[in-house]
């Protein structure tokens, strides 16, 4: 449990939305052209027979959707810092039940890195029999926002890179 002045969350909050590095000021609401946009997809993928009417109806956005909620939960284990790691819940969404589908074809895919680690017990294992020179140092680094630092683009790549070569999936 993290106790907090409510005052001190809101300007953490501001303080990461307004970081113009990683966001930016739509100005306007594209909950319209998204919905447009996800529509015309799914409408494709019926249309050329990619998709079945169960999985359109399964896909296709809510005729209500809810607006996306941002919150920022606090890195506990950076207590001077009080660090801010950002969310924003999709929850009942345009993307949501499109995205949630993504998810459940994306999900066999974590952990088939050579590079994946599930968590500190198994980095630890990994690295303890990793012997040293004397003019060697290991060196750990503290990545902040990771998510929002990654280029989108580089990351579609590599996921379309990987479903290409899982052999488990049909085309």
């Amino acid at each position: 449990m993290v106790v907090l002045n409510k005052s001190d969350y809101n300007e953490k909050c501001k303080e990461l939305l307004t970081d113009d590095s990683t966001y930016k000021c739509n100005g306007q609401n594209p909950t319209s052209g998204y919905r447009k946009k996800v529509f015309n997809l799914i409408k494709n993928l019926f249309e050329n027979n990619i998709i079945n009417v169960m999985l359109k109806r399964k896909l296709d956005p809510p005729s209500e959707s809810t607006i996306l909620a941002f919150y920022g939960l606090p890195k506990i284990h950076r207590p001077k810092l009080i660090l801010f790691r950002p969310i924003v819940s999709c929850i009942g969404s345009i993307t949501y039940r499109l995205a949630k589908f993504a998810a459940g074809i994306l999900c066999p895919l974590v952990g088939q890195s050579p590079h994946y680690v599930c968590n500190t017990m198994e980095f630890v294992d990994k690295n303890k029999n990793i012997r040293l020179y004397d003019s060697e140092i290991l060196t750990s680094y503290d990545v902040l926002a990771q998510f929002t630092s990654i280029p989108a683009n580089f990351t579609v790549n590599i996921i379309r890179q990987q479903l290409t070569d899982d052999p488990t999936l049909s085309s």
